[in-house]
């Protein structure tokens, strides 16, 4: 081969290339989908999946700190709303994916917000628990007292029924008289008939002088 068809045939392979390679790049020209676009502004392409970490997607500065640790998903936020990517979990699909693209100011907002809604919704939880915690507390307490002052009550019966030699009655709630037979003779005074009512928690003098005039020597220590 001599130096003019040498020449030639470079030409045309060098020409070759040049067209092949403009041909390539016009027959694969597609919709850009990446971070910062839109999950479904691409259709029938597959959603980017970012190599880079999620803090380097949009910066993490302006992020309000979250106060429980199940509310600090800032950085995870930013990175799904910087690139689509929910890294597996569909809560940020459900609720952020109209948002996805949005510019780094307008995504620390709706992270900030997030984790605030986050912590409220907690405190809200664990305030309602305290409130029935103690409410629970509050009625075993009362609970309690009113046992404490049943038993109380039911103690100074009894005292005051033995204080004049009776019987205390639970069933009647009365004082019964514990002699035998009609000490005193009178018609129809058996002390067997003979009880002392209770003024609350203790017995009157009216209500004992009642007994000794109707059941005389039916409570000796009145």
């Amino acid at each position: 081969m001599n130096l003019r068809v040498a020449v030639l045939v470079g030409t045309v392979f060098v020409a070759a290339a040049a067209i092949i390679g403009c041909s390539h790049h016009s027959s694969d020209s597609a919709p850009a989908c990446g971070p910062g676009t839109p999950i479904f502004a691409c259709p029938g392409v597959p959603v980017f999946t970012p190599s880079a970490s999620p803090t380097s997607a949009i910066p993490a500065n302006g992020l309000v700190a979250a106060r429980h640790k199940g509310c600090d998903f800032g950085q995870q936020l930013l990175h799904y709303l910087a690139t689509g990517d929910n890294s597996g979990d569909p809560w940020y699909d459900q609720n952020f994916a109209d948002a996805v693209g949005v510019t780094p100011p307008q995504a620390r907002a709706i992270a900030d917000a997030a984790i605030q809604k986050c912590d409220n919704a907690v405190d809200s939880d664990v305030s309602a628990s305290a409130a029935a915690t103690s409410a629970a507390i509050s009625s075993a307490a009362a609970a309690t007292s009113k046992a404490q002052a049943d038993k109380l009550f039911e103690q100074h019966r009894l005292a005051a029924c033995t204080a004049i030699g009776g019987r205390y009655d639970t069933q009647w709630g009365w004082c019964a008289s514990t002699v035998p037979g009609n000490p005193s003779g009178k018609a129809g005074a058996n002390c067997e008939y003979s009880s002392v009512k209770f003024d609350g928690d203790h017995i009157t003098p009216g209500a004992i002088k009642h007994e000794q005039e109707w059941y005389p020597g039916c409570f000796p220590n009145a």
